[in-house]
């Protein structure tokens, strides 16, 4: 499955007419990932990048994926 990049209004009417909006959807998982990490020394390395991955789940069983 290729990534569709939501970059205008218009995109995302689209992409949330074709999801239906997310009715009868339920969030199933979240994944909140960083780079930030406490080292051998115990000093903390924080970096600001974070991503997140949510997967939905709809009453036919469909799931969609956002990054």
């Amino acid at each position: 499955m290729d990534w569709q990049t939501l970059n205008t209004d218009e995109d995302i009417r689209t992409f949330m007419n074709k999801f239906g909006y997310f009715y009868d959807s339920c969030l199933k998982e979240a994944h909140v990932l960083t780079k930030s990490f406490v080292g051998e020394d115990y000093g903390m390395a924080i970096d600001p990048t974070t991503s997140a991955h949510l997967f939905f789940k709809d009453k036919l069983g469909q799931f969609l994926q956002l990054k």
